[in-house]
């Protein structure tokens, strides 16, 4: 069994920090001498302040697998990105995902307990396995959105909620596609 994760701070200043993570894991079958369950990630981060209210941030990430085991797979869609989509709505042994967001940090302290944030997004990306057709319209999912987030002011767990109204972009003749994907998820970050 193999796994590791190296990470690593590219550039940073008072307004700027852009960052990036490698991530790794398998497994080597002796019996078979074949290498299964692996994935590999790449993920780049990049955030700029603006204003001491507003901020920029951008996301790339890029997923690799071979001989996943059944019970694992490489999905966007929802929860895993391109949020005006379901859960899973694509299949692949290989993902690629691009996210840009205009952040709000606002004054709003709701009940003395809830700081309120907010988020302007688009989201861009596939997961695909080459001479698989996974029987989407556009290979390209996108969407744009507006995202509403929810930060205890008394809990020291760093929990962000997330809710999040998508509109996609492509796909949109699609049966299971509808024309507003309303989300909510719980975060480590905003």
């Amino acid at each position: 069994m193999v796994e590791g994760l190296f990470s690593d701070t590219l550039f940073f200043n008072d307004d700027v920090l852009w960052q990036h993570s490698l991530e790794w894991e398998g497994l080597w079958n002796l019996d078979e001498d074949v290498a299964e369950d692996v994935q590999v990630s790449y993920e780049t981060r990049y955030f700029r302040r603006q204003t001491d209210n507003r901020s920029f941030f951008a996301s790339l990430e890029a997923v690799y697998s071979k001989n996943l085991n059944g019970h694992r797979q490489v999905v966007l869609g929802g929860l895993t990105g391109a949020r005006a989509f379901d859960n899973c709505f694509q299949v692949g042994d290989r993902s690629l995902l691009l996210t840009l967001e205009e952040r709000l940090y606002t004054d709003i302290h709701l009940w003395n307990l809830i700081r309120v944030g907010g988020a302007l997004f688009v989201d861009m990306g596939r997961a695909w396995e080459p001479g698989f057709d996974n029987g989407v319209e556009d290979e390209l999912l996108a969407n744009i959105g507006v995202g509403l987030r929810l930060a205890s002011s008394k809990a020291a767990s760093g929990r962000i909620a997330h809710i999040d109204f998508a509109f996609p972009l492509t796909n949109r003749n699609d049966r299971d596609v509808r024309n507003l994907q309303i989300s909510f998820n719980i975060k480590g970050r905003f």
